[in-house]
């Protein structure tokens, strides 16, 4: 698992996410050597939105017409 610091992973956005998509395991960032976040592929290659292996919540957008009422996009809770 490759690590990075947090303004590392700000110079270098791109690359981090290829390589977390292309190598399916998780990168993370850091902050004062302290872990803040994970960057992990929603669908490693191989696999299809529906056998994601990391549990993540899976959206359809794509289907979609018209616009989006703010309750639809954030749900109940708001933000």
């Amino acid at each position: 698992m490759k690590k990075y610091t947090a303004s590392e992973a700000r110079n270098n956005l791109g690359e981090i996410i290829n390589r977390a998509y292309y190598t399916s395991q998780p990168v993370i960032v850091e902050r004062r050597n302290k872990p803040l976040v994970a960057i992990v592929p929603l669908t490693p290659p191989g696999h299809t939105t529906e056998s994601a292996p990391w549990g993540l919540p899976i959206y359809h957008l794509g289907g979609t017409k018209g616009t989006l009422s703010r309750s639809e996009i954030y749900g109940k809770e708001g933000r």
